[in-house]
Parts: C-alpha cells; structure tokens; sequence
C-alpha cells in the first residue's frame, strides 16, 4: 500500500501543489489533499490557533486537523526564503514548529526550502526530502542508490508542471484553480501560447462595457472562497473581468521593482506589489481591488504602498478589503457593489 502524504488545502497550496503533487507522486506516494475550507474546518482552526494568528494560518490549523487521521505524514514545508536576498512571512520559517503544537500528529516532511543558500539549495532541500522518505520506506541501501535518477527525474518533472502552471495564468489569463483543472485535464495537452507576454490578456467575450477589476493579494486569499467570500464569482456575477497577480509575469514585476529605491524584504509581499503597480502603470484596468488578512504585518506596509502609489496615479480607484474570520459575505458583497458603482459611474461621466 502506498504511503499517504497529506497536503493541506491552504496558504502555499494554492502556490505550489502542482509541484508538491507532481514530485511525490512520481515517487510513488500518495497525495492527499484536505477538504475545501468550510465553516466546521474555519472553527476547528479558529480553536486550535492563537488569537493573534492571521486568518490564513488559522485556516492552515483546521486543514491539518481534518488530514491528521487520514494520512501518514503531513506535508508542512518551512519556507525561508524563494528568491535571493529575500524572506518568506515570518508564520510560514515558524509554520511546522507551530502546528507541532496539535496533538496527535502523524511524522511531519519538513522541507526547509532557503534560496539564500544557493540557486540549487530548494531542489537540494527537495532531494534530501525524497531520499529519506524512501529510506523510511524500508527501501534497501541499494535501491536508494538506485533512485538515484529516479529522485533527480521528479524534481524535474515537478518543475516543468510548476512552470506549465504558471504559463497558464500569465499567457492566458487563468487563474490558479483553472489553471490546476486544466493540468489535472492532460496538462493542458500542449495548447498554451509562447509565453513572452507580460500580463494578462483581455478575457474572452469581454467587451467595452465590462468592468474590468485587478485583483491584487495572496492566493491563499483570493483563491479559497471561503476565505474570501467568494470574491471571484462575486465580480463575475456583477459582470466585472478579473485579473489577478498570478497572471502578471515574473519579468514585468521584476521590471516594476527595479524602480523602488529598495526592495520588500518578502517574496511574496514583492509579487502582490509587483501587481499593483503594473496595474496601475499600464492602466488596463479600471479599479484595483487588495485583499488582506487582518493582523498580517507584511500585508499591512504593502497595503500602503499601494494606496500611496494609486493616489499618485489618481485615475484608477482603489479599495482595500480586509478579511478575518467575523468578516460577513453580504458585507463583502455590499463593497464590491459600491466599488463597481463608482467606477460606472466614473465611466460615464
């Protein structure tokens, strides 16, 4: 019987399943994933986190709880940092040590993935991962020397799934969970475009009149519709077109960066901004919309920046929504409706 992995549905998931799922699997593990957040999940998680934790981590909680009996070890990488000279948010270096704190946990794979080491030192970190789980697998001295190629093959694999992933959402404007379903449909069976575009192309069957909305914040926020109320279909059904940061290339964000006299400490806080002000710069859209978490420093200074630098445009409407778990949807649903009424009205002015 394979061995089971759990993967929680929550925060990096909706950054780097596709890779998480593509290397174990070719190992030959089973992934599990937990279920779709849900008020029972959000609860249970709101219980066993502390009260000063940010509604994505108190989310992550209630994910564990629901694969603790389900699976034979947890998938909890310790994510320090993905670029050089950067850091990730100070829960996710800490993440595995706090959730040691539930009971009854199976063994935890703590990946510590840090770019500052070196290039290579993440697919290091991945190596290393993969050679003791297969090792704890019972597997005989010699057939680890074996899997020699066979481990080096699923990190390859797994990075070329990442990049397809990504592809998807810069050059055709998917969002990750589209994107995901496209992948899990034969990997997209070849159909993506070059690739060389920055950011998001213009939606299929959007015309003039629809307002079109960057979508700006993690994807743990904007991705979980539980988390975030629903905030895609709710913009959909309003009849606004959504672009969000994972659709805007590395390279335009890169570009965006280079004008900053200096840059975020955090990775992801630097991509969210990055966002921002390609949106703002090329004004393709008609309204930014961020979505924070309440109690996130690193959310908080970036949420200023962006305010600061769409005053300084002044053409292009900005509002900041800030979740936790007391936020309600119909108070969600109200400012989107003001939002978009506003920038109607704008529009016809």
């Amino acid at each position: 019987m394979l061995a089971r992995i759990g993967v929680p549905r929550a925060l990096l998931y909706y950054k780097y399943y596709p890779w998480w799922k593509s290397f174990f699997e070719e190992l030959g593990f089973q992934v599990v994933v937990s279920c779709p957040t849900n008020k029972a999940l959000l609860v249970a998680g709101v219980a066993a986190a502390s009260d000063e934790t940010c509604l994505p981590v108190k989310a992550f909680y209630g994910h564990v709880l629901d694969l603790k009996d389900r699976v034979d070890y947890l998938f909890i990488p310790r994510m320090i940092s993905v670029e050089k000279k950067t850091y990730t948010c100070p829960k996710f270096l800490g993440l595995p040590d706090i959730i040691r704190g539930i009971d009854g946990l199976p063994p935890i794979i703590e990946t510590q993935v840090n770019r500052r080491e070196g290039c290579l030192a993440p697919l290091r970190a991945y190596y290393r991962t993969g050679e003791e789980l297969l090792e704890q697998e019972e597997y005989s001295g010699e057939r680890v020397r074996e899997s020699f190629g066979r481990l080096w093959r699923a990190l390859w694999k797994a990075e070329r799934r990442l990049r397809h992933c990504q592809k998807l959402m810069t050059s055709r404007g998917m969002t990750f969970p589209q994107a995901l379903q496209q992948l899990e449909n034969r990997d997209g069976k070849k159909r993506e475009t070059s690739g060389k575009e920055e950011g998001p192309k213009q939606k299929n069957g959007s015309t003039k009149a629809r307002c079109r909305i960057g979508l700006i914040g993690h994807g743990y926020n904007i991705y979980d519709s539980y988390v975030s109320k629903d905030i895609l279909h709710c913009l959909e059904v309003m009849g606004a077109s959504v672009w969000t940061a994972d659709m805007v290339s590395p390279r335009a964000i890169h570009r965006q960066m280079a004008r900053l006299p200096k840059d975020p400490f955090w990775s992801y806080e630097r991509e969210v901004l990055g966002a921002a002000f390609y949106f703002l710069e090329r004004e393709e859209v008609d309204g930014i919309i961020q979505i924070v978490s309440l109690a996130c420093g690193p959310d908080s200074m970036i949420a200023e920046m962006v305010y600061r630098q769409a005053r300084r445009k002044g053409d292009i409407p900005y509002m900041l929504l800030t979740i936790d778990e007391h936020s309600s949807e119909v108070g969600v649903v109200t400012r989107l409706e003001a939002f978009l009424d506003m920038i109607h009205r704008g529009r016809k002015g």
